[in-house]
């Protein structure tokens, strides 16, 4: 499907000033903080940390208001009436390049599921290693019978979609390298299922992640695209082990966040490492953007506008029980190369959407969730310059008032409150106890998180910033050597 609906941009919309006067209040409000703290002393020239502060703190409590209420609701699907009448046949896309590690074993668990789906296609992005002959070799992909399979100019270029003889439901999509978002456009026409799951080639699914997220969709007709759960896995030397402890906590918290906005039909973002949507709603607005860094989060912003545009009553979720572990960075130019890119992505995404912000055509993603997305475009930046001036502080020796000591204070108690209630209510809402050594690395991570991981977060962003103005950004796909399926919901 390489022809994308075209959906009115609102390029020279009116409305479109909202979103630049609220970004040049934030930038105005950022370079007055920048000098204050040159110009002045004690609070005035902590404003920039007065104002991240007093902003994330703001997010925690939303986040820990909305998600009140997870965890405690004591039902599940059920076979409605309605739902046995509304039966959603289920397909899955899993686009690859160059995946010869681990796609097995991303394919396995597919196999394993407790509901199968109807298909499984395997889109090859034209992989130049090895990744074919172990499919071919594995599925009985028989593609390459005519000729040997042993490098990039022995495989077939023309677009051609074959038949697994071991598994009735798998299906191999073989064609030129375009990118993620253009091999799933090519072949979602080829998937006659309800239901579109996209799984990346580092993602293992949980034993029932596909019938949590069928049981979803035939209960909730208005549910048009969801994401399942995600934990990262790094394994490796102590960096990466480091790495994988402050990532734990971050997509912990993360998902956390998207359960909050989700309750506010505002959610903007569904992992594209495994994500499921209606198909017609896909078809709908055009599928993927092969032009975007961030084609699932594009893709939803797009979503929300449809549907706003047109009247229809579509909603965006989180499955809280479809589970699933994915590859995370495990080195320090890994980790700031995925981040910058996708807060590069964010950038432009915001960009493209300007004429959303403020309006109430939109709903609470225009009123709400934009208007907040325009604020975190610069909130990394009031993050680095409150970090700085407290390294500067601390290395200098220079006094700080017993004001800013106490919020200091304060906001350290706020986020170890926040941490060990996240950490709960996270659990409860998978229907997992908490294991006992994640409370003390829970504090850990409290602790240390904002001096560690905050900071290479932030110049993350700093550095996507700069590739805006560059107007390049490159990138590689994380992966690492071994993985093992994660073990939820048995």
């Amino acid at each position: 499907m390489n022809d994308i609906c075209h959906i009115q941009v609102h390029e020279d919309s009116k409305w479109a000033y909202k979103g630049w006067v609220l970004f040049a209040l934030i930038g105005f409000l950022l370079c007055v903080s920048m000098l204050g703290a040159i110009q002045f002393e004690n609070a005035l020239a902590w404003s920039a940390g007065l104002i991240y502060v007093a902003y994330d703190t703001w997010l925690l409590s939303y986040v820990a208001w909305k998600t009140n209420g997870l965890g405690d609701e004591k039902s599940h699907y059920f076979e409605s009436e309605f739902q046995s009448r509304n039966k959603q046949s289920i397909g899955v896309l899993v686009p690859v390049y160059n995946e010869s590690n681990g796609i097995i074993n991303t394919i396995e668990c597919l196999l394993k599921q407790s509901h199968l789906p109807q298909k499984i296609i395997i889109v090859n992005d034209g992989s130049t290693d090895n990744t074919l002959q172990k499919l071919s070799k594995k599925y009985g992909f028989k593609c390459y019978e005519s000729q040997p399979i042993g490098g990039a100019l022995s495989k077939c270029y023309a677009p051609k979609l074959y038949a697994s003889e071991a598994f009735t439901n798998l299906y191999l999509f073989d064609k030129e390298n375009s990118g993620k978002a253009d091999s799933l456009n090519q072949v979602i026409h080829h998937i006659d299922c309800d239901v579109v799951v996209t799984v990346d080639a580092d993602t293992l699914l949980d034993r029932h992640a596909i019938n949590e997220a069928h049981n979803a969709f035939k209960q909730n007709p208005a549910l048009i695209a969801a994401c399942g759960v995600l934990k990262p896995v790094t394994n490796g030397n102590i960096v990466s082990r480091l790495f994988g402890f402050f990532q734990y906590f971050e997509y912990l918290r993360a998902y956390l966040s998207r359960a909050a906005w989700s309750r506010s039909n505002a959610l903007l973002l569904v992992s594209g490492a495994f994500s499921i949507y209606k198909k017609s709603a896909l078809v709908a607005v055009g599928g993927y953007d092969d032009t975007s860094l961030v084609e699932d989060y594009e893709l939803i912003h797009r979503m929300h506008q449809y549907a706003s545009e047109n009247n229809l009553d579509w909603r965006i979720d989180v499955i809280e029980k479809a589970c699933a572990t994915t590859d995370a960075p495990t080195t320090i130019s890994a980790f700031i190369s995925q981040r910058k890119r996708w807060f590069t992505g964010f950038l432009r995404t915001q960009f493209k959407y300007r004429h959303m912000i403020g309006v109430a055509r939109y709903k609470n993603v225009g009123q709400f969730m934009l208007p907040i997305k325009t604020v975190d475009t610069l909130q990394p930046m009031f993050g680095l310059v409150a970090l700085i001036l407290l390294w500067h502080a601390v290395i200098s020796g220079a006094n700080v008032s017993v004001f800013i000591l106490t919020v200091i204070g304060i906001k350290l108690i706020i986020d170890y409150c926040f941490h060990i209630w996240s950490l709960h209510k996270y659990h409860s809402w998978l229907g997992l106890s908490v294991p006992r050594d994640l409370w003390w690395k829970a504090t850990i991570c409290c602790l240390t998180d904002p001096f560690v991981f905050q900071p290479l977060r932030h110049l993350s962003a700093l550095i996507g910033w700069m590739s805006i103005f560059k107007g390049n950004v490159s990138w590689e796909p994380v992966r690492i050597k071994q993985k093992t399926p994660i073990k939820i919901n048995n």
